[in-house]
């Protein structure tokens, strides 16, 4: 894993992406290319990236580009909304930072599955970066049994193959 996407949505209402940023600067994650996508309403990122120093960091505004940024990607690390799907489909491992109760479920069910990874300490920079750090180096790839897991069924069928295997 070299390439890490990170997006936490249009408004980022838990600061995560300055968590994360701030735990790869502590650690001086280098070996690692990070690009952190600023949702719409995200305010708080733009003035981390007017202090941003580090080289292997990059900050993009969210576009329609979204697709080919994930698709570029070897790790992608998201807050559980949408945007999972799009990763899961085009089978990137996806680690996830929940911001909402309402994504909770659907993290645990995918999780369950092994087709993503979520986040479940206390949000420190030490828990996020050793987070980082095994993931980026673990071997273990999600796990893409489902070699038809989106088709004409659409939502429904997905969520039911999620539901319904062993």
């Amino acid at each position: 894993i070299k390439n890490v996407l990170v997006f936490m949505g249009a408004t980022d209402s838990r600061d995560l992406s300055i968590k994360i940023y701030n735990a790869i600067k502590e650690k001086n994650i280098t070996h690692l290319k990070f690009k952190f996508i600023k949702g719409y309403n995200n305010v708080n990122l733009e003035n981390i990236k007017k202090k941003n120093k580090m080289k292997n960091i990059k900050f993009l505004n969210f576009s329609n580009r979204f697709l080919d940024y994930l698709d570029k990607t070897d790790m992608f690390i998201s807050s559980g909304g949408s945007s999972v799907w799009d990763s899961v489909f085009l089978q990137k491992k996806t680690l996830i930072f929940n911001h909402s109760s309402k994504q909770i479920e659907n993290s645990y069910n995918l999780e369950k599955k092994g087709l993503i990874k979520v986040f479940k300490k206390s949000l420190t920079s030490k828990n996020i970066s050793n987070f980082l750090m095994l993931e980026s180096q673990s071997n273990n790839r999600n796990n893409f049994k489902f070699k038809n897991f989106f088709n004409a069924k659409g939502i429904s069928g997905v969520v039911k193959k999620i539901l319904n295997s062993k």
